[in-house]
């Protein structure tokens, strides 16, 4: 087993080396270069750095070191090198010098702040949220949401909970990610974790009298009270999604 391991592992980085090779020894054919004229970006570091004597060995090291690398920000002057995982645009940039660029794969996730789509932290939870501006029904949104690269937003702890109360105005129903998929009143989010509240500020996240026993197995905040109710899952209705960046 130990030399099945090693084997694949030298074999992967042998296969990253092979891509590299085919590029001319030109970072950029491989790996885009932010045009800080587009906007302003920022990079989440995934591990410390180092010095580096170009743009592709910053890349080459990144990527051979860290599994989930899909950027690094590279100063010319310097020759600092930090590896990176998602990128945001439109948040201000963490450039510290004019001289220091971020490059990114193709594979890079990019959450656009935008009236739509915004990364959003709370303590120790940051995460990517898309504000929908259509409506659909509960299984089509799920679907959305998918096709995003996430999931129906959840609130398990007080920081998410948190982050929706603070961001959002919720000027309408909105469909979150807990649902009743056994129709017998017990609730789970749809990562399949039961519905437990444990924590203070979520004991009261149900609407007075709900849920209640109709057959209504999806769960939506409701715009009146910013509180949880459940309702039929064909109702058409906006939605929250979550991409979670931690996981690429």
């Amino acid at each position: 087993m130990f030399c099945y391991t090693v084997t694949v592992s030298i074999l992967l980085i042998f296969s990253r080396f092979l891509v590299l090779a085919k590029t001319d020894d030109s970072a950029e054919n491989f790996w885009e270069k932010v045009d800080e004229a587009d906007g302003q970006y920022r990079m989440k570091p995934i591990g410390d750095g180092w010095t580096s004597d170009s743009v592709l060995d910053c890349i080459v090291r990144s990527l051979v070191n860290f599994e989930n690398c899909q950027s690094v920000t590279y100063d010319d002057s310097s020759g600092y090198c930090t590896p990176g995982s998602w990128i945001v645009k439109g948040q201000e940039s963490t450039n510290q010098s004019p001289t220091e660029s971020i490059y990114f794969s193709d594979n890079a996730f990019i959450c656009n702040d935008s009236s739509t789509m915004s990364v959003l932290t709370n303590g120790q939870t940051t995460t990517c949220l898309y504000w929908s501006e259509e409506a659909m029904t509960q299984p089509m949104a799920k679907q959305r949401c998918a096709d995003l690269g996430g999931g129906l937003y959840t609130m398990k702890t007080d920081e998410k909970f948190d982050i929706m109360r603070d961001a959002f105005y919720i000027n309408s129903n909105t469909w979150i990610g807990l649902e009743d998929p056994g129709h017998n009143r017990t609730f789970y989010w749809i990562d399949g974790e039961p519905f437990n509240i444990s924590s203070s500020s979520l004991t009261n996240l149900w609407a007075l009298g709900q849920p209640d026993p109709s057959p209504e197995y999806c769960v939506l905040v409701y715009q009146i009270t910013n509180r949880l109710h459940d309702a039929p899952c064909d109702h058409v209705n906006r939605f929250l999604c979550e991409i979670h960046l931690s996981l690429v």
